[in-house]
């Protein structure tokens, strides 16, 4: 009997299927996001299977609608490896599910027919789905089989979709696979017209040798700043706008931002960004003619662009913001002209649709992938997600002309709210775990510039501007920052200074490097000045040790050049780093070492410079040649009191269910009334503060009690 059973056992083990993932939807419905044309995509459970099962629901305005899942570990495809599900929709049309190649960052589409209001039932093997027009062009597009799976998106069309009974599994028997539709034969067509416009564009603008992406040249730290929420905050707390242009510019400074977009502002205070750019060290990344079609621009936009070129605060041209493929030509025309009339500053923008970077790669100097990972229910800390992103730097990287990479990350929170106690939330702030290894993941990945989205926005429950609102972003409305900006501050402290010197260096293997752990990233590149070594801790959860041994070539040494010191014995490097820390290596000559030390320190010198320049101007406004007044001093410290009080009280009204009630909510208008009003004698203390005349501290301290006051009756209007 003890036989027969241990045969039964090992029969039913022989034909188990591994399941990779199978819904549940009733308690894991936060895994899923929806995707929609217009992005208020409302997800809810619906009990409508014949077993009485709950389902995924989707409803929004029409077109497609797109229930997508990001697994929480990447699964390898194999032969066997196939996905199931059940689908309802009110419309009509072939249907696809695209699933992500993390290797390739490319989609792959399996195509399947979805009658009106009919449930269909779809089972594919994925090794057998065709490219779908994304991802790197000199990869070859062979298919998943190999490689690993991020994610997957089942599109349909209609006004509510269902979906139900999601398996990824590996299957045994192969059903048929269904021919590619018309509609994607003419989709590559199309493609393919778009990459012939391309090139006969690119023939025309020469790709051109900018000073500030050589080596030794500038790498961008930059952030995206919202300067018409400065210009409405001026009117709602009473800040003069040119005080709070230079307060954000010199608390970027501090912060070891070298760089920031003014966010599609248009020609408005062009001198005035300019100038005060110049000011603090914080190159400009103008986007005035964002939406300029130059040759027929305007006489006054020619005049301000001849005039705002020659401005050393100037780093480079944005174009047209996130450009889709029916906007290739006019922004390719206008990258030509920009090119022919300042061969000084590059012309970018931000790309957030794959086939259009692969297909600008060829004719872009540099090139800014924007990527935004985090969603409301996507785990907290989970590496692997992050860690997609220095493939993603790699890949975008090795297709631009130039090699040059402006990453754009993820620091915000996104809610899209169409009335007064209704909101969709589509992202969430990253932890400063995540913040961490992003950063040195993106470096890993080949990156000359990281960029983050965003550094602020309007006040969300005083606004009303738009439906999508960013309640969590670098810094709030009174200017506290948070762990994540911490983060981003000790990186632009200690890495960025080295990263202009070897950013010429391109991915290389033909240095021997031997780690015995896999607990870390290891990317090598090799430059002018030698070669390079990016080792990344890829766990978020703990510390992790291990020891390295470098081959030198002869006249070479190892250098550490986090700490700019050669390393004694490169064939036992031990190394122990925190969760999503990084360390680069250098292999190099002594000479060049030195050059690399000196650039960095004399980088690392321009910054203090500056800094101290700052204080000196502060301290000079407020009527001091020499040292400040210890009174001065103390009422400094106790306006940073009033502001960090200011914070407490702006993490409770943003919290989710706070903030979609008190975002146009006429119970709250009161409260929010005397939050500008005191938001006003906060920014009058500090304007009478900066130009000499000290607040008394009775005036501030009153000012505390009446921010804890106003917390506790925003408090109490909450359950």
């Amino acid at each position: 009997m003890k036989a027969l059973l241990i045969l039964i056992l090992a029969t039913t083990a022989a034909f188990a299927q591994t399941v990779h993932y199978k819904s549940d939807f009733k308690n894991t419905i936060d895994h899923w996001i929806g995707w929609n044309d217009d992005p208020q995509v409302n997800i809810k459970l619906e009990p409508t299977t014949e077993d009485g099962k709950p389902v995924l629901q989707l409803t929004g305005p029409g077109g497609w609608i797109t229930p997508i899942l990001t697994l929480e570990k990447p699964v390898k495809c194999t032969p066997k490896t196939m996905i199931k599900f059940k689908i309802w929709a009110t419309d009509q049309i072939v249907c696809d599910v695209n699933i992500l190649n993390v290797e390739e960052q490319a989609y792959y589409a399996i195509y399947f027919d979805v009658p009106a209001k009919t449930w269909v039932s779809v089972s594919r093997y994925l090794a057998k789905a065709p490219y779908k027009f994304q991802g790197k062009p000199d990869i070859p597009n062979d298919g998943l089989l190999g490689d690993h799976i991020g994610s997957f998106q089942i599109a349909v069309k209609g006004t509510k979709a269902l979906v139900a009974d999601v398996e990824l599994l590996e299957a045994d028997d192969e059903p048929e696979f269904p021919p590619e539709p018309q509609s994607v034969i003419q989709a590559r067509k199309q493609r393919e017209e778009e990459r012939k416009l391309v090139q006969e564009l690119l023939d025309k603008a020469p790709i051109l040798d900018y000073p500030c992406l050589r080596r030794n040249g500038f790498f961008t730290y930059s952030v995206v700043s919202r300067v018409d929420a400065n210009r409405t905050k001026s009117t709602q707390f009473g800040e003069d706008l040119e005080d709070s242009l230079l307060r954000d510019l010199v608390d970027m400074k501090r912060h070891y931002i070298n760089s920031y977009y003014d966010f599609c502002t248009g020609t408005e205070g062009w001198e005035l960004r300019l100038k005060q750019s110049e000011q603090t060290g914080v190159l400009l990344i103008e986007t005035m003619f964002s939406h300029v079609y130059f040759p027929e621009a305007s006489q006054k936009d020619l005049d301000i662009f001849h005039k705002a070129k020659t401005s050393p605060a100037l780093l480079a041209w944005y174009g047209r913001d996130e450009p889709a493929g029916s906007q290739l030509k006019p922004y390719l025309i206008n990258k030509a002209w920009v090119s022919e009339n300042d061969p000084i500053h590059p012309y970018t923008s931000a790309f957030h649709l794959g086939h259009v970077r692969d297909l600008l790669g060829k004719a872009m100097e540099v090139m800014i992938p924007d990527i935004y990972s985090l969603r409301p229910n996507t785990p907290k800390n989970q590496a692997d997600i992050i860690l997609q992103h220095a493939a993603i730097t790699a890949n975008v990287r090795e297709s631009t002309a130039k090699k040059r990479v402006w990453f754009m990350t993820q620091t915000f929170s996104n809610r899209h709210q169409s009335k007064p106690g209704q909101a969709h939330f589509s992202s969430r702030y990253p932890t400063p775990l995540e913040m961490r290894l992003d950063l040195y993941a993106c470096i890993a990945g080949g990156a000359s510039g990281i960029s983050f989205f965003i550094y602020n926005d309007h006040v969300p429950f005083l606004g009303g501007y738009r439906g999508e609102k960013f309640d969590y972003t670098l810094v709030d409305p009174w200017g506290n920052g948070n762990e994540v900006y911490d983060e981003i501050a000790d990186f632009g402290k200690k890495i960025v200074p080295i990263m202009p010197s070897i950013m010429d260096a391109l991915p290389n293997r033909d240095l021997a490097v031997e780690c015995d752990s896999t607990n870390f990233l290891i990317t090598q590149f090799k430059g002018e000045m030698g070669y390079v070594i990016y080792v990344v801790n890829k766990s978020l959860e703990s510390d992790k040790a291990a020891t390295l041994k470098f081959e030198i070539p002869a006249d070479h040494a190892l250098y550490n050049l986090v700490e700019l010191a050669k390393v004694q014995d490169p064939k036992n490097v031990k190394v122990n780093l925190g969760p999503g820390y990084g360390l680069v290596f250098a292999v190099a000559t002594q000479q060049n070492f030195n050059t690399i030390k000196n650039e960095t320190n004399q980088r690392i010198q321009l910054d203090q410079e500056q800094l101290a320049r700052i204080r000196q101007d502060e301290l000079k406004k407020a009527g001091f040649n020499n040292a400040p007044t210890k009174e001065w001093l103390d009422a400094e410290m106790h306006l940073e009191k009033v502001k960090q009080t200011f914070g407490d009280l702006y993490q409770l009204l943003v919290l989710p269910d706070n903030i979609v009630k008190i975002d146009g909510g006429k119970d709250f208008e009161e409260l929010n009334n005397t939050v500008q009003d005191l938001s006003k004698s906060y920014f009058k203390a500090r304007k009478q503060h900066a130009n000499g005349t000290i607040p008394t501290k009775k005036s501030l301290d009153d000012l505390i009690v009446k921010i804890n006051q106003l917390k506790d009756d925003y408090a109490n209007k909450f359950p």
